[in-house]
């Protein structure tokens, strides 16, 4: 909680996470292994490349506290999603004043939908994330979690070595 008297733009709580891509990642154990990577070529074996194209990153953090969530590609100091929350305006269901009613994913795919290409990874590349929450009240459990997913890609030409 912030000092009495602190005005709220200023009591911010920082969260800051490190981790790679390929933590985030595990071989198929099964077929009741919902969370893993399979491998999606015949023969290949996991992993199936050292690369990915992110498809997809979904940040999830409670209101009415969270602020911001934030992932970097800390390598390159690209960010690679930034999201706030859409708060409720009124007193209907799923629109409740001062309350998260939803947060935006961070979305990839081709032209033809109107997404941006997507961001391709090492498995290697460093990750940065940061989730921000106002405390001007005291509350426990602050927290901010990262749901992704991403396709298995080939080495993007710009890197590849001559």
């Amino acid at each position: 909680k912030c000092a009495a008297g602190t005005p709220p733009e200023d009591c911010v709580h920082t969260v800051v996470g490190h981790f790679q891509i390929k933590d985030t990642m595990h071989e198929c154990n099964g077929r009741a292994d919902v969370w893993c990577s399979p491998v999606a070529v015949a023969n290949a074996t996991y992993p199936q490349s050292q690369w990915v194209a992110m498809v997809h990153i979904s940040p999830h953090c409670h209101g009415p506290a969270c602020i911001s969530m934030e992932m970097i590609n800390a390598d390159t100091n690209e960010t690679l999603c930034y999201t706030e929350p859409a708060y409720g305006v009124s007193n209907q269901a799923m629109n409740e004043s001062g309350y998260a009613s939803g947060i935006p994913p961070c979305l990839w795919g081709s032209e033809e939908e109107g997404l941006p290409s997507p961001p391709v990874l090492r498995l290697d590349t460093n990750i940065t994330v940061i989730k921000r929450a106002n405390s001007t009240v005291k509350h426990y459990g602050v927290m901010g979690h990262w749901q992704m997913r991403a396709v298995w890609a080939a080495e993007p030409e710009s890197d590849v070595k001559k």
